[in-house]
């Protein structure tokens, strides 16, 4: 058997629960990779890396996609160190459970990165 790494880190999945009429409302904090004057991470007294809250690089735009839904990609607004994602109930209401769903942030330079993802899981038994 032979060993594989990994190119890059996934990014972290998660369930979205959603219920009938419930609002989507999602605040992502920034927060980077502590890293030295030579790009590498800066770890612990334990050797993990450390990520401390920052503001959101400059230019940079933060987007929920559900997929499935015409109206599905929703634009954060970012203060700071919080892009907060608002999404009627209305644009959300008849998304089905299973549904995948992604937070993608794009640097200035037109770069997207997913910041997490995963599917829909209706907490109204829908």
């Amino acid at each position: 058997m032979v060993a594989v790494k990994k190119l890059f880190k996934e990014p972290p999945a998660f369930q979205l629960p959603l219920s009938k009429g419930n609002d989507l409302l999602v605040t992502c904090v920034y927060k980077p990779l502590i890293v030295d004057e030579s790009n590498a991470p800066i770890l612990d007294v334990n050797g993990k890396k450390q990520f401390a809250v920052a503001p959101y690089p400059d230019g940079a735009e933060v987007t929920m996609a559900i997929d499935s839904m015409p109206e599905g990609v929703f634009v954060a607004t970012i203060d700071g160190s919080e892009a907060t994602i608002f999404g009627d109930h209305l644009l959300v209401d008849d998304t089905k459970n299973g549904t995948l769903w992604r937070i993608v942030l794009t640097y200035q330079n037109g770069v997207d990165k997913v910041m997490c993802n995963g599917y829909v899981v209706r907490a109204d038994g829908k």
